[in-house]
């Protein structure tokens, strides 16, 4: 029974520890952040239009600035974080030529996936 108490106490001690390691927030991972945005195709298309709500916009800045901090999968760290603030610029700027060459999938995963 000790044991069992001891456990429960290491466990929630370990699941608070992770916790305020990180902030309390949930990291967006590479993989969130291609099912979300960059494979979205209706919320593509609406970006290359500049269609986008004021919400969606938020959204991809939200998601691309998140990538910034991420780990390739690999090659140059240095390389994809200059990726990914140039679709952060993109996605700040709101220009749909600034996304459409920011957002060049092959590029991209040539070097990073």
């Amino acid at each position: 029974m000790k044991y069992l108490i001891g456990g429960a106490f290491a466990m929630v001690a370990m699941v608070l520890a992770l916790n305020t390691s990180t902030g309390g927030e949930k990291k967006i991972t590479n993989k969130q952040i291609m099912a979300k945005v960059m494979k979205d195709a209706a919320l593509q298309k609406k970006l290359l239009s500049g269609s986008a709500t004021a919400e969606e916009k938020k959204m991809v800045l939200e998601h691309v600035t998140a990538m910034v901090s991420n780990a390739p999968n690999k090659g140059d760290q240095a390389e994809f974080k200059a990726k990914a603030e140039a679709l952060v610029a993109a996605a700040k700027a709101g220009d749909p030529t600034l996304w459409k060459a920011a957002a060049n999938c092959a590029a991209c995963h040539k070097a990073h996936k």
